[in-house]
């Protein structure tokens, strides 16, 4: 594994991945015959004249990752680096693989059970599903069989997918798209209102910035301009166009407008007495 320079977490690059996944279609996947092998290395990862149908992500930690020391000790490391090129054996007992040589402790680092996020995803948006899924299957059969980083011969690397963690990880996902379609909508349906607004009249237009300006945005846009009627905010002419306005909006509210009233006690009945105001206000 790679250290990120701007991270400052272990990782592992995009171009790993990609090579793993490409060393286990062209060598280990059994599943395929020599056309099939064939066809999958050009349309995955690209040839000279044109480049692979997926993009491959470096593999980030999505929780902190515990380091760890570990100690490798070779015991015949010129054996190793100069066996090769014994001429007398009896000679150079120091290059020859025998037990009495003294192991030489090499410490390193290690990244104690790291959860990666591994990513990939299409070039053009016309790609198939199930070639993605493809891509996907064989980089879980790759990291289950071969494993990535180094030392991977002595049991480094091997990983397993977090099914539960892969299934929280699409539906947020699908939470997030949810979310961001409901702002688009929001967004749009905002757009249209100021629009409209803006092809209404400057008094009718200003009523309805108050409204939206309100304290208590609970309170009904009926109500709360009535109050400011009562309050005095209006004199006038600008009286009648709020009254005006109010009967039109009442109208087209079932139960608001109510020019008589059905109750025992019609001065608690709050629609009715709120109706009488307006027909007061409009004639002046």
């Amino acid at each position: 594994m790679a250290w990120h320079h701007t991270l400052g977490v272990p990782y592992l690059a995009g171009s790993a991945v990609k090579g793993l996944v490409r060393a286990w279609v062209e060598v280990w996947d059994d599943s395929l015959d020599d056309e099939q092998r064939q066809q999958r290395l050009v349309t995955w990862f690209g040839s000279l004249d044109q480049a692979g149908a997926f993009l491959f992500f470096d593999a980030l930690p999505i929780a902190p990752v515990n380091l760890r020391a570990d100690v490798m000790t070779p015991h015949m490391g010129k054996w190793y680096e100069q066996g090769g090129e014994i001429q007398d054996w009896r000679h150079e007992p120091d290059k020859v693989p025998a037990d009495w040589h003294a192991p030489v402790p090499v410490p390193f680092l290690v990244a104690s059970k790291p959860q990666l996020l591994f990513g990939i995803a299409p070039r053009h948006r016309d790609c198939p599903k199930e070639e993605l899924d493809a891509v996907f299957k064989a980089l879980k059969q790759a990291l289950d069989w071969l494993g990535a980083g180094s030392k991977t011969a002595v049991g480094y690397g091997q990983m397993q997918e977090d099914e539960s963690g892969t299934r929280q990880l699409y539906k947020d996902q699908k939470q997030r798209e949810q979310k961001q379609r409901e702002a688009g909508e929001t967004r749009r349906r905002e757009a249209e209102r100021l629009a409209e607004r803006e092809r209404l009249d400057p008094f009718e237009r200003s009523l309805l910035d108050l409204i939206d300006a309100r304290p208590d945005k609970n309170q009904s846009e009926i109500v709360y301009l009535i109050g400011q009627v009562k309050s005095g905010r209006w004199q006038g002419v600008e009286k009648q166009q709020v009254a005006r306005w109010l009967e039109n909006r009442m109208k087209g509210t079932k139960g608001q407008w109510k020019p008589q009233s059905q109750a025992k006690k019609p001065e608690k009945d709050r629609d009715y007495q709120n109706t009488l105001l307006v027909l007061q206000w409009l004639k002046g």
